[in-house]
């Protein structure tokens, strides 16, 4: 089960997640399958998700499910998006055998968001699952339908975290958010608040085998939210532009890659 890291501020939503699969059953339990799996699918420019839980959908890669589900016409805000992966994932897991333990999924989003057609855009955290309760529990076995839940600030917040999947005790969390507002109270662009995240995934990694230490990093500015430019760039953070990169297992320093795109004209 994967671990995921997602961050809103102000002026980004970030999001930073490993890549390790580890088999849930038959011989090979608790062995890792796969140390560099993509999980990420990029919405638009307002919206990145990740996702823990099953590798495989009714025989698909969950990563081009996710995709596949985005690509639909009129699928244009955050809420359309997880709407029809609310719809889709319920239909898709009822057909799933198996124990309901082995069913429990989430899909995590971070971007923006508009509450009204004449307000500004507002950083969120979104969670479409089975298994997630409100106060982000894990729950020991998979509910019967997808739920969605958004997650926003209060206006007189500047950091918000929220941690999906593995287990992050309370010691790291605090850890991670109050420096993550020193780097906002310090100005600094997306790269610092991303390391800061990598950081708290490969520390939890060294003691937790089913979090690997291959890292996906997603950094969504409110500049390009309101764009109908299509711009994700696969590089390095950028304070303006929408981005996605690597951080590989011993390396300190971001690495270009591809995630899945999607967007009502092309996928």
């Amino acid at each position: 089960m994967t671990l995921i890291l997602s961050c809103i501020t102000r002026d980004y939503a970030l999001q930073v997640s490993d890549r390790r699969l580890t088999w849930i059953s038959g011989p090979d339990v608790g062995q890792t399958k796969d140390d560099n799996s993509n999980k990420a699918v990029i919405f638009g420019n307002r919206v990145g998700f990740s996702f823990t839980g099953l590798a495989e959908i009714n025989g698909v890669k969950t990563d081009f499910w996710l995709a596949d589900t985005l690509n639909v016409p009129g699928c244009r805000t955050a809420s359309d998006a997880c709407a029809a992966i609310e719809s889709r994932a319920t239909e898709a897991f009822r057909q799933l055998r198996g124990p309901a333990w082995m069913k429990r999924h989430a899909f995590v989003g971070v971007g923006w968001v508009l509450l009204a057609p004449d307000e500004r855009f507002r950083p969120a955290i979104c969670v479409v699952s089975n298994a997630e309760d409100e106060h982000g529990n894990w729950l020991p076995e998979a509910q019967p339908r997808f739920v969605t839940r958004f997650y926003g600030m209060a206006d007189d917040k500047r950091v918000m975290l929220r941690p999906t999947g593995q287990r992050v005790e309370p010691d790291e969390k605090y850890y991670l958010l109050r420096n993550a507002y020193k780097c906002v109270s310090r100005g600094l662009g997306p790269e610092s608040i991303l390391r800061l995240l990598a950081f708290g995934i490969r520390n939890i990694a060294a003691r937790n085998v089913n979090v690997g230490k291959n890292l996906s990093v997603l950094s969504l500015p409110i500049g390009a939210a309101g764009s109908d430019m299509y711009t994700t760039v696969m590089s390095l953070p950028q304070p303006n532009v929408p981005s996605f990169c690597l951080l590989p297992e011993h390396m300190t320093n971001f690495v270009s890659d591809s995630a899945w795109i999607v967007n009502e004209y092309f996928i």
